[in-house]
């Protein structure tokens, strides 16, 4: 039987058990397990014994390399967790080195994922960020953005995978990271009291303009990240994550400016709760734009990450 054969029938069906496929190409177990060591890298093979499964092996940029998956701890220790394999014409196959401590169902601990593994969805351009990526992706795989409320940026899993292996950022490394991207590798750019009002006012300008490559938040509206050199603190440095405003004097502006001094307000209010905590947040105005700077609580010193997923709803087969 030809190994050309089993590859497109699993490109039409997705990810097959071993035995529906055995039942559908009409073979022994010996012939289909020949087959499919006759297909290499063709095939991938997803879990053990009679939880065996095959899908097509899809290829990133015409390459059908793993992608490599590192992880950075609080002591900005890096380690590879596993790769990563695309299948056609969705889906994942990770490929643990060791056990993860994420909560994983059966297919889960077998490797295989619908759509681009849960604890990497964070990785994506989103938002406001993602409409200003620039990130160049194939046709087949292009965003599908709005800034307007309400709305969700979707791509493919190929295009998930391929922003954080193409783009040079520090935006994701408190999570597994595809490719290994670590902000260990990149200097630390501190923004001091001095000048804080010049270098807000300048990210904001390039953020408005550009799209921003150093923020890991999604969201519709622009924000960035920064690291900054708190005076009274004893110039300790800490990661900051700030949202601005518009800078001219229409309402919305006006609006949007109260909000974020409101939400500051509210975070100071929580705080002051007992058993709650609150991240510390301030309030910059420069060049007629209100900054909310709020200190992030996951990272550690200067590259040191916390393991952290968001509550985003988890997408499936189809749309991931």
């Amino acid at each position: 039987m030809p190994a050309e054969s089993i590859v497109q029938l699993l490109r039409r069906h997705h990810r097959v058990p071993a035995a529906q496929l055995q039942e559908q190409l009409g073979v022994s177990r010996a012939t289909l397990m020949r087959t499919v060591q006759a297909a290499g890298d063709s095939v991938l093979t997803i879990g053990r014994a009679r939880r065996t499964s095959y899908a097509a092996r899809r290829q990133l940029r015409g390459s059908p390399a793993p992608l490599p998956v590192f992880r950075v701890d609080e002591h900005a220790s890096t380690s590879q967790v596993g790769e990563l394999h695309l299948a056609y014409p969705d889906g994942c196959l990770f490929e643990f080195e060791n056990t993860l401590e994420w909560p994983l169902d059966a297919d889960m601990r077998d490797g295989w994922f619908e759509g681009i593994p849960y604890m990497l969805q964070d990785l994506r351009p989103d938002g406001f960020s993602a409409a200003h990526s620039r990130v160049k992706t194939p046709r087949c795989c292009r965003w599908v953005t709005t800034l307007e409320p309400g709305r969700t940026t979707t791509c493919s899993t190929r295009c998930r995978c391929l922003a954080p292996t193409s783009a040079a950022t520090t935006s994701s490394v408190n999570r597994p990271t595809v490719a290994g991207r670590s902000a260990c590798s990149s200097p630390l750019e501190l923004v001091t009291d001095a000048n804080v009002a010049q270098a807000y006012s300048e990210k904001a300008e390039h953020s408005m303009q550009h799209g921003t490559a150093d923020s890991s938040a999604g969201g519709e509206f622009p924000k960035f990240t920064a690291v900054r050199e708190f005076g009274e603190l004893g110039g300790l440095p800490l990661h900051v994550i700030v949202k601005f405003s518009g800078s001219d004097e229409s309402p919305g502006t006006e609006r949007w400016s109260d909000l974020l001094i409101c939400e500051s307000l509210a975070s100071q209010c929580v705080a002051g709760l007992q058993g709650l905590c609150a991240a510390d947040s301030r309030i910059h105005s420069a060049g007629g734009r209100t900054f909310l700077e709020v200190v992030r609580f996951d990272r550690h010193e200067a590259h040191g990450r916390s393991a952290m997923c968001s509550w985003r709803p988890s997408t499936t087969h189809g749309s991931a």
